[in-house]
């Protein structure tokens, strides 16, 4: 071995060592010293001899041979190394070196690991090689390589390490100031989005965004569960017995307008079966007991005591109660109000602030208070004379006489009509091999033609951004480094308690190795980014509608959330597959429930969450402030404030208005917590986008449509698969 600095003295090799790399002569090791498996990043030189020297932790040996040039490598230390002179040895094994094994044990499968010591590699050898990704990481090209890989290639500046016993790995530097991580400590979503497409019908008709709950409110209200169990079994024996005099001696029966039967009508009351009856009382019980604790709640401050009523605690209390609210000539703003509160499910006490119902839930508990209040009204009528003009007090339900009581059916309908707009979508299995979804049969081979194709897209996507990005992996290597890792993400989480957002979840290690850098010598053009990170999202929801066990319709892909207020992506702890929490069903249920994605799908979900959006966000920048606030694209270029002023998504919080966030700060919330977020068109993915690719795919189909339409011919047989709208909106 022969040194860089032969034919100086002992102490100018010192010196000008020391001032060729910027270091003071003389500069002591650490007095602890212990192996570490990475790179500090804070750079530091030691000079041991002339022939080696310590760099950010790395063994750096000069090695120089007769007719070759000067060499600089790195090199794994071991106190018996017959590499280093005993006096070399001595000095090494005080210092605190990286453990070159542990880069087999970080990365298995990839050829290629980053560090962030740019004085490592301006004191080293550098050479440049290809490598392309895997599903494992980065492999170097060798002539084995086939083209296919070789054409996806890209090229680094490396430093060789070669090990006795195992294969070389390639250290590549990892400049922290070109890397898109700062990006991800980005999880902000300080307030929650109200947006009209699952909450229009709160929003405009019952004016929800008025209704604000104060501390005290709350803590009456959670009152309700120390008592929930017997306050239920006390409404249902007030309701049995009310119901069974009621059918026994009322036998008025007309027939009247049903939304469900607009053409004949029904029997007036309805006929109710034992289990509906237990039904109503239970849901019910929380609105009496909301009227009988309502003048403790700040809503009150506004009624005298005019508007106060005996708590209805008995059967004759409760018939009393609903017809002095709904009699004609009763003042009607304590009714409409108890109503509109109730929009909130504020009997859920594992939540900080109530949250809204869902439709059929609100749907569910509204048929419950007018069952209620129908049966009370006319047991009070039977029993007739107590309240002047209750001896017609029926005649409510015949008439239009009670405003309480016509509100109560005009907004009911608008109810059913959201629900029943919000649930029509259907499917069904049809042998031997064909699905009918919303009355159209498709063949599984063309679903799965369909889903191949768009998963390649995902992937050609993902190479058009490597123009603009360095150290973009493969889909599956991001999956093993994080999702399928067992010590990079929390898969213990409490769904009751989650945790604001989805990168929450994993460790701040595994999100540093698979989000990408940006190339610092590439001009971004943020909206061809943007372009293909939107391409990419609409193939993802393309491969959720058709794999997550019973379609999704557009709109229910579009309000999916991986952070803030009602996020309903999860990690399933056994498959590791993501899990979406839903209220959609075919039977039209609307109970909760969890559609697990299958794996591919996970993995490419979450991929373009990380690692997809990521780049977006390097992209349209921190400043970035066009987000619209009609996120659903509902208003159409409608110029009328009122009309607008109705869909736009509101903030809710200590704003002191409905438009209390700034443009960047909305920006920043819709973007950090919606999935499919378009900002090519400063949106949520817009439903013509989605539905194009029904022009496109799946190849074959469509391939054989433009030969037919080329030769004049229709452009699909008749027995073909037809083209339809599979997200009907």
């Amino acid at each position: 071995m022969a040194s860089a600095f032969l034919g100086q003295t002992k102490k100018n090799r010192i010196y000008n060592w020391a001032k060729f790399h910027s270091l003071k002569p003389h500069s002591s090791p650490p007095s602890h010293p212990t192996k570490q498996p990475f790179a500090n990043p804070t750079t530091t030189m030691f000079y041991i001899s002339d022939n080696v020297s310590v760099v950010d932790g790395f063994v750096v040996l000069t090695i120089e041979k007769e007719g070759a040039s000067v060499r600089k490598v790195v090199k794994k230390f071991h106190p018996k190394s017959k590499l280093f002179l005993l006096e070399e040895r001595t000095k090494l094994a005080n210092y605190a070196l990286v453990d070159l094994d542990e880069y087999h044990t970080a990365f298995p499968g990839s050829d290629l690991v980053p560090v962030p010591s740019s004085q490592l590699f301006s004191v080293c050898t550098t050479s440049k090689r290809l490598f392309y990704t895997t599903p494992d990481g980065f492999r170097i090209v060798n002539s084995k390589t086939p083209d296919r890989h070789r054409r996806c290639s890209q090229e680094y500046t490396v430093i060789p390490v070669v090990y006795k016993d195992k294969p070389t790995k390639y250290l590549y530097l990892r400049d922290e100031t070109h890397s898109t991580q700062y990006l991800l400590a980005d999880v902000t979503v300080d307030r929650d989005i109200v947006h009209s497409k699952d909450s229009s019908f709160f929003e405009q008709e019952m004016n929800v965004g008025e209704i604000v709950f104060t501390e005290n409110d709350l803590s009456v209200l959670a009152g309700f569960q120390q008592y929930k169990a017997q306050f239920a079994e006390d409404i249902y024996s007030y309701f049995s017995t009310i119901y069974s005099e009621v059918r026994s001696r009322y036998h008025r029966r007309p027939y009247l307008s049903s939304f469900h039967r607009p053409g004949y009508g029904e029997t007036f009351p309805k006929d109710l079966q034992i289990p509906t009856i237990q039904k109503y009382s239970s849901m019910g019980s929380a609105f009496l007991f909301l009227a009988e604790v309502f003048p403790q709640l700040s809503f009150a401050e506004d009624f005298t005591c005019e508007h106060e009523q005996s708590p209805p605690k008995s059967i004759d209390a409760i018939a009393s109660w609903f017809t002095f609210k709904l009699l004609p000539g009763s003042d009607n703003e304590l009714w409409y109000l108890l109503v509109r509160i109730c929009c909130y499910n504020w009997q859920d006490t594992s939540v900080a602030y109530p949250a809204l119902h869902t439709l059929n839930s609100f749907r569910q508990l509204v048929d419950s208070i007018r069952a209620l209040a129908t049966y009370s009204v006319l047991y009070r009528f039977l029993h007739a004379g107590a309240i002047p003009g209750d001896s017609t007090a029926d005649e409510i339900f015949f008439t239009k006489k009670s405003e309480p009581w016509t509100w109560t059916n005009v907004m009911y309908h608008k109810l059913t009509v959201a629900y029943q707009n919000y649930t029509k979508f259907n499917v069904r299995v049809c042998k031997p091999d064909a699905l009918l979804i919303s009355g159209k049969k498709f063949s599984r081979s063309y679903i799965r033609e369909f889903y191949a194709n768009v998963k390649e897209r995902f992937e050609s996507n993902l190479s058009d951004l490597r123009q603009y990005f360095d150290k973009v992996l493969s889909v599956q290597a991001v999956a093993d480094a994080t999702l399928n890792s067992p010590t990079a993400i929390d898969v213990a989480e409490n769904r009751i308690k989650t945790k604001n957002s989805l990168l929450l979840l994993i460790n701040e290690t595994a999100l540093a190795n698979v989000v990408p850098d940006f190339k610092p010598n590439v001009t971004i053009d943020s909206q061809e980014v943007a372009r293909l990170v939107a391409d990419m999202g609409v193939c993802v929801m393309w491969m959720i509608y058709f794999s997550a066990t019973g379609p999704y319709r557009f709109p229910d892909m579009l309000i999916l959330k991986y952070a803030g207020n009602q996020r309903n992506l999860f990690v399933d702890p056994e498959s590791r597959c993501l899990d979406i929490i839903t209220e959609y069903s075919k039977n039209r249920e609307g109970n909760p429930m969890c559609k697990t994605l299958d794996k591919v799908t996970s993995d490419h979900l979450f991929y373009y969450i990380i690692v997809a959006r990521n780049m977006l966000k390097h992209a349209v920048g921190t400043e970035y402030a066009d987000m619209k606030r009609d996120l659903f694209n509902e208003t159409n270029g409608a110029a009328e404030e009122s009309l607008l002023n109705g869909y736009l998504a509101r903030s809710i919080g200590d704003g002191i208005s409905a438009d209390d966030m700034d443009p960047v700060r909305y920006s920043r919330n819709v973007v950090n917590s919606f999935v499919f977020v378009d900002c090519t068109s400063h949106s949520l993915m817009h439903y013509a986008r989605f539905s194009a690719f029904l022009n496109l795919y799946p190849m074959s189909v469509n391939t054989i449509m433009i030969a037919r339409a080329k030769k004049g011919l229709d452009a699909r047989p008749k027995n073909d698969i037809p083209e339809v709208r599979l997200a009907d909106r």
